[in-house]
């Protein structure tokens, strides 16, 4: 059978050690799966946390150098993010808005 990133669509053996399988997801402090996203939505009629089985827990697979892209672009983007809340948070000590 074979495996097919998620990425770029390149095929790869299963059971190979050329690409990454990501069971769940990958979270950024608490702000929901970053990378992934695999885990079942509640259903609407579920008005408390549930447990999944793990047929339920989807996976996402990469390429090596896809998952390196994917964490290099993540991690551009969390610097932006810290960049621009501490431009803020300067120009409020100066007074500005």
């Amino acid at each position: 059978m074979k495996i097919h990133c998620k990425k770029c669509g390149t095929p790869h053996e299963e059971g190979s050690r050329t690409y990454i399988t990501i069971e769940g997801n990958i979270y950024v402090g608490e702000n929901g799966g970053i990378i992934g996203n695999n885990f079942p939505l509640p259903l609407p009629e579920d008005t408390k946390a549930r447990k999944f089985t793990i047929d339920e827990v989807n996976r996402t697979h990469f390429c090596v150098s896809c998952f390196i892209e994917e964490f290099l672009s993540l991690q551009r983007e969390l610097i932006r993010e810290a960049e621009a809340g501490y431009a803020h948070e300067i120009k409020t000590l100066r007074g500005g808005t």
